[in-house]
């Protein structure tokens, strides 16, 4: 039977079984669009979708698939989708496919990440026993044998599988347990955190003053970090610039400027770059506050979330590798206030996104979300 003939014929019929104003209405304004493998897909006009739930009550639907299936001969399942073309169906079933492979992926992924903890948990476990046996242990002697037996069994345990970021994770765990058993300093992982939550941690001339000291500093001596993670404190990683550096009176504007500039005389240990004009001075100055990130004989790791516009994507831009998480969004909003994004946006985008993509970022001040991010690269 025609699935228009099988819905016109059932649909008196059901109105009988179900009550309610809205319930009928959604029965009037749907419309039969296919019957996929016992699926009976009844689609909603896109201006009438917000109908769709009253027929997936589940009473209303075991009705309306029972009067369906008498009159198909077969067995049938509802599925109610926004739209009344075959197209709109086949895009949902793409969708839903996509999704299961998400799932599937997720949960793959976690029983290989718990197959694997559980690994390494031997591997930790036969790590204590090691120490546990080891006699006297503080001579060194004793300590430099301890390390060869635990450098062995970690090696065994690298030897019999293919390490990825779950196993990583897991052989790392270990290596830390060696070092305190051992007493051999493990690599440091610094944090740096953006501290002005109240202002989604948006900058001001002194976070840049302080920025630009501190990687004067860690340029001279790093010590022993091996990483730096730059991060926000709060729901924000940075909002950009804060625009009330340049709102009120002149002279305050002034102070602001001051700030930037400060310092700046050639002749001043550890001065900056230079330039005659007090503007360019001042931008020359807080793009020192950046470039100290990609020149540090260490990673950095921007942690971004929740916003990172302008100078806080700028930032961002300048650490060696940027993890975003979902939700976020991230543009160089500059342009809108009559401004370049000139803290190394308009160099380092490129580089990462291509010219073309940089360009339509930078003139549009568009914002973009965590997977469009990752999309382009």
């Amino acid at each position: 039977m025609d699935i228009y003939d099988a819905w016109n014929e059932s649909l008196e019929e059901i109105k009988r079984q179900v009550t309610g104003v809205n319930t009928w209405t959604a029965l009037n304004v749907a419309v039969p669009v296919a019957l996929d493998d016992g699926v009976f897909v009844l689609g909603f006009p896109r201006q009438d979708a917000t109908l769709i739930g009253h027929l997936r009550m589940a009473g209303t639907q075991r009705i309306i698939e029972s009067e369906l299936s008498k009159r198909i001969g077969s067995t049938v399942r509802l599925d109610l989708i926004e739209g009344i073309t075959i197209n709109d169906w086949e895009a949902k079933k793409r969708r839903e496919a996509e999704a299961e492979k998400v799932r599937a992926r997720d949960s793959e992924r976690y029983t290989h990440e718990r197959m694997s903890a559980q690994a390494w948990e031997d591997v930790y476990e036969s790590l204590s026993r090691e120490y546990a046996a080891t006699q006297n242990k503080a001579m060194p002697q004793f300590k430099a044998d301890l390390l060869e037996r635990c450098i062995r069994i970690c090696a065994e345990a690298v030897g019999a599988r293919e390490l990825d970021d779950a196993e990583h994770r897991n052989f790392a765990r270990c290596l830390d347990r060696i070092g305190q058993y051992c007493d051999v300093p493990s690599a440091i992982v610094a944090r740096l955190v953006l501290d002005r939550p109240e202002k989604l941690n948006s900058f001001t001339a002194e976070m840049w003053g302080e920025l630009r000291r501190l990687g004067r500093e860690l340029l001279a001596d790093p010590g022993d970090i091996r990483a730096l993670v730059v991060t926000g404190e709060g729901r924000a990683f940075s909002s950009g610039i804060d625009t009330s550096m340049f709102a009120g009176t002149l002279d305050q504007v002034g102070e602001s400027t001051d700030a930037l500039t400060e310092g700046t005389g050639g002749n001043e240990p550890g001065a900056g770059p230079q330039h005659a004009d007090p503007v360019a001075a001042a931008v020359l100055r807080t793009q020192e506050a950046y470039t100290w990130l990609e020149d540090a004989p260490f990673a950095t790791i921007a942690a971004v979330r929740g916003y990172a516009l302008g100078a806080g994507l700028q930032l961002a831009l300048a650490c060696d590798v940027r993890i975003v998480a979902r939700g976020t969004r991230l543009g160089l909003l500059e342009l809108r206030y009559g401004i370049m994004p000139d803290l190394g946006g308009t160099q380092r985008l490129p580089r990462l996104v291509g010219a073309g993509k940089a360009k339509e970022m930078i003139f549009t001040a568009a914002r973009i979300d965590a997977e469009e991010a990752y999309r382009i690269g």
